[in-house]
């Protein structure tokens, strides 16, 4: 029972996210990876900030590397499709790929850090 209410948590985590970038680049709202910052920046940015997202999946879903790949995948998928939609946006196979490596690697780095940290009994 405990781990269905992580992964519907780790999944509303997920759509949150989701909806946010989605909603955010429709309105003009502050978003990751603003245009006017130079590619550098741009690309730490991003990257960091999916490492902090799968990072936060690993909380959520502690010993369970591929279902939060699974999730990290389907959402950074989404979001760039989702760009589609807009006529000034394109969705670019080089950011997706970007924001599932830095979340796999948020993901991992947690679930390392895990590892060594004393279980409750």
């Amino acid at each position: 029972m405990q781990r269905n209410r992580q992964l519907t948590l780790a999944i509303g985590f997920c759509f949150g996210l989701t909806t946010y970038a989605i909603v955010a680049a429709l309105q003009g709202w502050p978003a990751i990876g603003d245009p006017h910052h130079n590619a550098a920046g741009a690309f730490i940015e991003r990257f960091c900030a999916y490492a902090f997202f799968g990072s936060g999946l690993s909380f959520f879903l502690p010993g369970r590397v591929l279902r939060v790949c699974a999730l990290l995948v389907l959402s950074s998928l989404s979001i760039e499709l989702s760009q589609a939609l807009r006529p000034d946006r394109y969705p670019s196979v080089f950011y997706a790929v970007q924001q599932i490596i830095g979340g796999i690697v948020g993901a991992v780095i947690v679930q390392i850090l895990l590892m060594f940290l004393p279980r409750p009994p």
